[in-house]
C-alpha cells in the first residue's frame, strides 16, 4: 500500500458547507434598486438622445438597468451554488465556480493563524468571513461563512488532533 492509499484512506470530512444565503439578500436590495430606477425611468417622458430622436435614452438606461439586475443575479446563484467549503483531518478545501470549477486548498500543517471578521450585521445573520493564513504568506480567504465560529472550532479541533495521525 503507497501513502497516497494510505493517506485517503485515512482522510474523512469533519466540516461541510456553502456560503451564508445572505449573498440573496445583497443582491436583492440591488435588484430592488435596478426596479426602482427601471420604473423611475419609465416616469419620464422628455429624456432623449440629442441626435438621435427615434430612440428615447429611457429605453436604452432601462435595457442596461434590467441587464445588470440580470447579471447581478446571475452571480449571486453561481457564488451559492458554486462555492464549497470542505475541512477534513487533513486539508481545508475550498471549491468555487458551476461549470469552471477551481479547487483551493490548504494542508493543515501548514495552517499557522486563523482571524474571523463579523460585522454587526454578520453578527446578527451568523455570518463572517475567516482568513486561513499558512506557512510562506499564504492565506485562504473563506468570504460570507455561515456560522464562522463553529467552523473555526472545528478548524482549531481538527488543529489540535493533526499531530495524532
Amino acid at each position: 500500500m503507497t501513502s497516497f492509499q494510505r493517506q485517503k484512506d485515512t482522510e474523512y470530512t469533519i466540516f461541510l458547507t456553502r456560503k451564508h444565503s445572505i449573498v440573496w439578500i445583497k443582491a436583492l436590495f440591488q435588484v430592488c434598486g435596478v426596479l426602482a430606477l427601471t420604473y423611475y425611468l419609465n416616469t419620464l417622458d422628455t429624456l432623449q438622445w440629442p441626435l438621435i430622436h427615434t430612440l428615447p435614452l429611457k429605453t436604452v438606461f432601462i435595457w442596461i438597468a434590467l441587464i445588470w439586475g440580470a447579471c447581478v443575479l446571475i452571480k449571486v446563484v453561481v457564488q451559492y451554488l458554486g462555492n464549497q467549503i470542505c475541512l477534513s483531518n487533513l486539508r481545508i478545501r475550498l471549491t468555487e465556480g458551476l461549470i469552471l470549477k477551481r479547487s483551493t486548498e490548504m494542508l493543515l500543517l501548514r495552517v499557522e493563524r486563523i482571524q474571523i471578521e463579523q460585522s454587526l450585521l454578520g453578527r446578527c445573520f451568523g455570518y463572517g468571513s475567516i482568513h486561513v493564513l499558512g506557512s510562506s504568506g499564504y492565506s485562504l480567504v473563506l468570504s460570507d461563512m455561515p456560522q464562522p465560529d463553529q467552523l473555526n472550532q472545528a478548524l482549531q479541533a481538527a488543529l489540535m488532533n493533526i499531530d495524532t495521525i
